[in-house]
């Protein structure tokens, strides 16, 4: 559950790949997120982007799930998610 969410594609990637930006607003799992990733957790309670991965994955899209959690950001009841492709 979330408050609402946006998905865009951006071209600016490294390497000039293009990427998915993915944005929630206030994810019920915000907090746990953000308290696992200032730990540095093996764990992860990111599921929407497990469930990204997962897709883009059986849409044969490679995907480096290790590298996905570095690239999320946490602002305010934001979570921001960036998938390169």
């Amino acid at each position: 559950y979330m408050q609402d969410h946006s998905v865009t594609l951006q071209q600016s990637g490294r390497g000039g790949r293009p990427v998915l930006e993915v944005v929630l607003q206030a994810p019920v799992t915000r907090w746990s997120q953000q308290c696992l990733a200032q730990r540095q957790n093996v764990l992860s309670n990111n599921f929407e982007l497990k469930a990204i991965a997962a897709y883009l994955s059986a849409c044969s899209i490679a995907v480096d799930y290790s590298a996905l959690s570095s690239r999320t950001q946490f602002n305010g009841i934001e979570v921001k998610h960036r998938v390169p492709l």
